[in-house]
């Protein structure tokens, strides 16, 4: 039986120096239709060069070459040359097992969900995928989650990943979002993924989720998530205008948690904020409020992992630390 085709989708910026694990791992895939687009997107080392050499001569993968807009705009640029019948985003400093496509889509498959969700492996930025030779293969074990809302509830408590590459798509599910095929919100330059996610899940009903690390997620000093605090990193707050509009009879049971990761959100800025000289008063002081408001939902949020629960802990420390940077 003819497998349906997976579009992966590769949004490429500077990675010379990783980009050969990422092009291993997918040659090496079990799950054999596939198309992969690399989108090259204004990079300014070698990484173009090796895109190219490495998609001569090969029909399943291709790759788009384009200025430099960032992360979602790379990501919006695949999306509207994918063909597959399911969407896979994969970060080119990564890599993948090379059954995950092929537990991914059958998971998804049998289990009639509108997407798979899978666990990562946090590697050293020295990571070789030539290490995953001698990993076994994954028995196919996974649990069912349903109704829009309980899955909702289950992402913003953190239970399920927030990552858009922990993730098996439909793309027909996609198309139904408005603004397809741009559908990555270009002006949000940090957490691209929280509105996406949202956005995916208001439009499914079931998902099923894999116990198993089957993406490595490659600890880099100058990645994004290690990197120091600058005005961009407050376009995360742009995933809480898209929630704001959730009907709230429908998504009762997300609320809570949703107003919970928002006090995370606002704690993790202000640690960035602190460590920073951003002196913007007035937003620091927003930002705060906004924290404060939402810690109740902290503990109201049952299904939260126990170290977010610790989060009010920290309002003494924050509170004494911004005086200093508000009154300065």
């Amino acid at each position: 039986m003819q497998q349906d085709l997976i579009s992966v989708i590769v949004p490429c910026y500077n990675v010379e120096k990783y980009i050969d694990d990422c092009f291993k791992s997918l040659e090496n895939q079990t799950y054999q239709n596939i198309e992969v687009i690399f989108v090259n997107d204004g990079s300014k080392d070698g990484t173009f060069d090796k895109i190219k050499k490495f998609c001569e001569g090969k029909k399943k993968f291709r790759y788009i070459d384009k200025p430099n807009g960032g992360l979602s705009s790379a990501r919006n640029a695949g999306l509207a040359n994918a063909k597959g019948k399911f969407i896979y985003f994969l970060d080119s400093d990564d890599a993948i097992h090379p059954d995950t496509l092929k537990i991914a889509c059958s998971a998804l498959k049998s289990t009639k969900s509108d997407f798979s969700i899978f666990k990562a492996k946090w590697v050293k930025e020295n990571f070789l995928f030539d290490n995953l030779k001698k990993k076994r293969k994954f028995a196919n074990k996974f649990k069912v989650l349903e109704g829009s809302d309980n899955i909702m509830s289950l992402y913003y408590a953190r239970r399920i990943g927030f990552t858009v590459w922990s993730r098996l798509y439909k793309h027909d599910i996609l198309k139904k979002i408005p603004k397809y095929p741009k559908l990555f919100n270009e002006s949000t330059k940090y957490s691209e993924d929280l509105e996406f996610n949202t956005a995916y899940i208001e439009n499914s009903k079931k998902a099923v989720y894999i116990n198993k690390k089957l993406y490595y997620y490659r600890q880099r000093k100058g990645g994004l998530i290690h990197s120091q605090f600058n005005e961009s990193k407050l376009s995360v707050f742009n995933a809480f205008e898209r929630t704001d509009k959730l009907d709230k009879k429908l998504y009762k049971q997300s609320q809570v948690y949703i107003n919970s990761h928002k006090a995370v959100v606002c704690l993790e800025i202000l640690f960035r904020i602190i460590k920073s000289d951003y002196q913007d008063k007035e937003k620091i002081t927003e930002i705060y409020k906004d924290f404060c408001e939402n810690l109740k939902f902290v503990i109201k949020a049952k299904r939260n992992p126990f170290y977010i629960k610790l989060l009010p802990c920290a309002k003494p420390y924050i509170w004494a630390k911004l005086k200093k940077k508000i009154k300065n």
